[in-house]
């Protein structure tokens, strides 16, 4: 009798511990994930910056002219994507081209 006592006491302990096991690796995964996600979401985000950086700089320079006020904005959004997403550089030229325009009055 005791060594079936035996048995299911180490039998139940395994299992418990197999238990702890996967919720310890199911957290790890589920972190591990998070990082990819934003990750993923950091270089969306740069393209969509870059993108918009591009539009809009092209359009003041069609323009001739850009308001202060939409200067400001791009050049906070090049910050942004320059800065803290890890921009390049490509479109540096551009925003300069752009900081060169005559104010809207």
């Amino acid at each position: 009798m005791d060594w079936v006592v035996l048995i299911l006491s180490g039998a139940s302990m395994a299992a418990v511990i197999r238990l702890v096991e996967s919720v310890i690796m199911h957290f790890l995964n589920r972190k591990e994930n998070s990082k990819d996600n934003i990750h993923s979401l950091r270089k969306a985000d740069r393209v969509i910056l870059h993108d918009r950086i591009k539009y809009l700089g092209r359009a003041y320079i069609r323009a001739g002219k850009v308001s202060f006020e939409d200067r400001k904005d791009l050049a906070d959004m090049h910050g942004i994507y320059h800065n803290e997403l890890g921009g390049n550089g490509n479109l540096d030229q551009l925003m300069a081209n752009v900081m060169e325009l005559p104010l809207k009055e």
